[in-house]
């Protein structure tokens, strides 16, 4: 095997000494740690909506974008545009229209995608917030959704070495190939080379599938810094899945049931929340 990180940039962050009161919070810790380093902060956004529209990172990029490098993703083609316009002078972030699903629903590419028929427009509910993998919500001719094919990718591996810009894989991304011609950034599969990606925070807002998309990160070539999700549609996954992040060492605060959507998981030296 060949390393092929020769531009490599962003090391591991230091672990935080506690859990980070909210997210903005922790993404100032980011930016502080990156900063000092002459480093730029690297964030994936799952569920991206039109960037604007209960986006819980929008305060903080729309102020903070030339620290940070992203790679947002968003399946509504109709909020997807919003993206690019919003962050046109964020350097080196891409986008990606499209969903990220296992491969055992994100067949040759493509999956079936329940879209309310209206995205964009009116009230709460036609604008996105209803819009999931999950086929249920299709179901007895509900007048206000319908089943759409979107373009997909089965694994954040995929998603980031096709889809995120050079520099964000420059930042991120270590690889090693059993051919030495191959660059890291090449077309080769990804099952083709052993990668490890250091990528300091994921926000996912999926409207119930949010236990999935973390199940999808391979936790042993991609750690980031802080996970942050909306728990308050996962109904009985919602223990599972704080669960299954502190067994892969995070530290995680409950959320508080009536007053919170999400809920924050950070790499801490200290446990104790």
């Amino acid at each position: 095997w060949t390393d092929l990180a020769i531009l490599y940039q962003n090391p591991p962050l230091a672990l935080f000494e506690k859990l980070p009161k909210n997210l903005l919070t922790a993404m100032d810790l980011i930016v502080k740690q990156r900063d000092f380093a002459g480093q730029r902060a690297t964030f994936i956004q799952i569920g991206a909506n039109d960037g604007i529209m209960y986006d819980p990172l929008y305060k903080h990029m729309i102020s903070n974008q030339s620290q940070w490098i992203g790679l947002q993703v968003e399946p509504q083609t109709e909020l997807f545009q919003n993206l690019p316009n919003i962050h046109r002078n964020a350097e080196d972030w891409d986008f990606y229209n499209g969903v990220i699903a296992g491969p055992n629903r994100c067949v040759n590419r493509t999956i079936e995608f329940c879209e309310t028929k209206t995205p964009g427009v009116g009230s709460w509910d036609t604008q996105g917030q209803l819009n999931t993998i999950t086929l249920a919500a299709c179901g007895g001719n509900n007048p206000k959704m319908h089943i759409v094919k979107r373009p997909c990718l089965p694994s954040f591996e995929n998603l980031v070495m096709e889809q995120a810009s050079p520099e964000f894989k420059r930042r991120t991304t270590k690889c090693l190939a059993k051919d030495p011609s191959e660059t890291s950034t090449s077309d080769k599969k990804i099952e083709e080379k052993q990668c490890t990606f250091h990528v300091d925070l994921v926000q996912i807002d999926v409207e119930g599938y949010d236990f999935d998309v973390i199940q999808l990160i391979d936790f042993d070539h991609m750690i980031p810094q802080c996970i942050h999700y909306e728990s308050f549609h996962l109904k009985g996954k919602e223990q599972a899945a704080l669960d299954f992040l502190r067994a892969k060492g995070y530290t995680v605060r409950e959320r508080i049931a009536g007053q919170e959507m999400d809920t924050l998981a950070c790499r801490t030296l200290n446990k104790q929340v």
